[in-house]
């Protein structure tokens, strides 16, 4: 993905640049809140205690746990500090 927004932005001024990846930080974001709730929502579900590492949300049409999340938050949190 990050290609295709680096070849898409190619041929663009660079307040263009920034703005379109902004959008694009800010749509990932969405996601990944979204994904954050759900995982969170599914461990405070029923009597017994859930492993939030183990628990999975669907985002970007795959299936993914709490370590991938926290991978995804980490790297757009490192995207975000540039």
């Amino acid at each position: 993905m990050r290609w295709k927004v680096c070849y898409e932005l190619h041929d663009k001024t660079p307040q263009q640049k920034g703005y379109e990846l902004e959008n694009e930080q800010i749509e990932q974001a969405r996601k990944l809140l979204q994904a954050t709730k759900d995982i969170l929502t599914k461990c405070d579900d029923g009597i017994y205690v859930k492993n939030v590492m183990e628990v999975t949300a669907v985002w970007d049409e795959a299936e993914c746990d709490g370590n991938c999340l926290l991978e995804e938050i980490t790297i757009l949190l490192e995207e975000i500090e540039d």
